[in-house]
């Protein structure tokens, strides 16, 4: 008779496994088995990320809306076990490049991408860059990238 594996034990030591403040001591064949478990598809061909087609009558709307937000939260958690999810926060700078003070208003990617401009992702990210003097942000920004292009339907 074989116990179940305790979760919270498990996901403590995934977490601790892809800290993102320890990437900088890995060895290079860390780094890059670390980049192939980031990068790769973690969710299923039919369940890739994609726009629903365009039906007059609506049929594969809702279907594909709800696929769409499993996935969504498949790739969350996936982020999460890999300390990535600091950068799906969309941050609002109120002068970015004079002063580190940001506006009250906060977003998360996974949340609130339908009413998200891209002009609010790209003040975030030059927020990011000019304020946080981490290499593990730009490495989570890349990781992101890579993760939702692994992720999205090819036709997207």
């Amino acid at each position: 008779m074989h116990a179940a594996p305790n979760k919270t034990v498990t996901q403590q030591r995934l977490y601790k496994l892809f800290d993102k403040t320890k990437r900088k001591d890995m060895t290079p064949d860390q780094l890059i088995d670390y980049m192939d478990k980031v990068t790769k598809s973690v969710l299923a061909w039919k369940f890739l990320l994609r726009l629903p087609p365009s039906d007059p009558e609506g049929n594969e709307l809702l279907p594909t809306l709800s696929n769409n937000q499993q996935s969504l939260e498949t790739f969350r958690a996936h982020l999460g076990l890999l300390d990535c999810l600091d950068v799906t926060k969309i941050l609002s700078p109120i002068d970015c490049l004079n002063s580190p003070a940001l506006g009250p208003e906060r977003l998360n990617l996974f949340d609130h991408y339908a009413n998200m401009t891209k002009d609010q992702v790209i003040l975030s990210n030059k927020y990011l860059d000019t304020w946080v003097d981490e290499s593990y942000v730009q490495e989570n920004m890349s990781f992101l990238k890579m993760g939702l292009k692994a992720d999205v339907d090819p036709d997207l």
